[in-house]
């Protein structure tokens, strides 16, 4: 595979309302993937006007919060970024329920990873992280909220090949990305976490448009932390980094 070598572009920004049927069931840029329980760790991360996604990681259930919990989601730094401390951190879960001023507990600019400590509502599980990295030629899953904003209704996911670029703390696929992917997870084929979406190197028009029209521009090749990355940064105890 032929690879272009440019600068990150980040994704996750604010997008408008798109049609679910453009973006999902009427494109072929995906392998699209069926539902499955794991997709309901999936959250939407937003700070200010900009979202992405992430992944709920860990629920600690021996520390009640009002009707939830105290818990973990894993997103990427760039969707986290701006928050600088102020804990406008919002995460929406698939239930509809909101976790206001949520906070970064570690983050890693570098390998575009960070940490969010949220509320987490009842009867909602987090997933499993992957205890082996992505090789070259595994089989893999990407989920996101590119092209909406729509969590109850609208996550996309497809699967994939990593590429023969990919290390033990970054992996690559021959698969397109939308806006608002950024931060979401990468599934083995355990259906275990084993990598945050980044983004990808060059944009381009892959046909996907809002219901007004306008074109949503696309992003390739998919970029994303793999295990080894997430792991250094999940290491020790994350309550006393919190503090």
């Amino acid at each position: 595979m032929r690879w272009v070598i440019s600068i990150v572009i980040a994704i996750a920004i604010l997008l408008p309302s798109v049609s679910v049927g453009e973006v999902k069931t009427k494109s072929n840029l995906w392998n699209w993937s069926a539902d499955a329980k794991h997709h309901q760790a999936v959250v939407q991360v937003e700070v200010d006007n900009a979202r992405g996604t992430g992944i709920l990681i860990r629920v600690d259930e021996d520390k009640p919060v009002g009707r939830g919990f105290e818990g973990y989601c894993l997103t990427a730094y760039h969707v986290i970024e701006k928050d600088k401390e102020r804990r406008v951190i919002r995460v929406t879960y698939s239930d509809g329920s909101v976790a206001k001023r949520c906070r970064v507990v570690r983050s890693d600019r570098e390998s575009d990873v960070a940490i969010v400590h949220v509320w987490v509502p009842p009867n909602t599980r987090p997933v499993e992280m992957a205890k082996v990295a992505v090789r070259p030629g595994d089989q893999i899953e990407f989920a996101g909220l590119g092209g909406t904003i729509e969590l109850e209704c609208c996550l996309r996911h497809f699967s994939a090949k990593a590429a023969a670029p990919t290390s033990s703390d970054e992996i690559f696929a021959d698969a397109t990305l939308l806006p608002g992917d950024s931060g979401g997870p990468v599934f083995n084929s355990q259906q275990h976490v084993v990598g945050v979406i980044s983004g990808g190197w060059i944009w381009w028009d892959g046909g996907q448009k809002t219901e007004a029209g306008q074109v949503i521009r696309t992003t390739w090749p998919a970029r994303a932390a793999n295990a080894d990355a997430i792991r250094k940064l999940l290491e020790g105890d994350l309550s006393i980094a919190r503090k």
